[in-house]
């Protein structure tokens, strides 16, 4: 049983060096989470760049910044 999808969000989520995100993602991710699924966004950018990205879902979600220094769930202050 899949518990948990990641990605990385340049090159991948945001293709042609994009700076916002496809709107059928944000429907795709509320799927996933209806599933029993998390969503986690992975990227070199920094926490507060990428929970712009995702507004529509930013509380929803998890995200490993930074090329993995940081891990936040939601819009928490904190790593989890």
């Amino acid at each position: 049983m899949i518990k948990l999808v990641a990605s990385d969000l340049d090159g991948t989520l945001l293709l042609h060096k994009a700076q916002s995100l496809p709107e059928e993602i944000f429907s795709l991710i509320r799927q996933l989470e209806e599933l029993g699924i998390m969503f986690v966004a992975a990227s070199g950018r920094q926490y507060p760049n990428m929970t712009k990205l995702f507004a529509p879902v930013a509380s929803e979600i998890s995200y490993i910044s930074e090329n993995g220094s940081g891990s936040w769930r939601g819009t928490v202050s904190g790593f989890f």
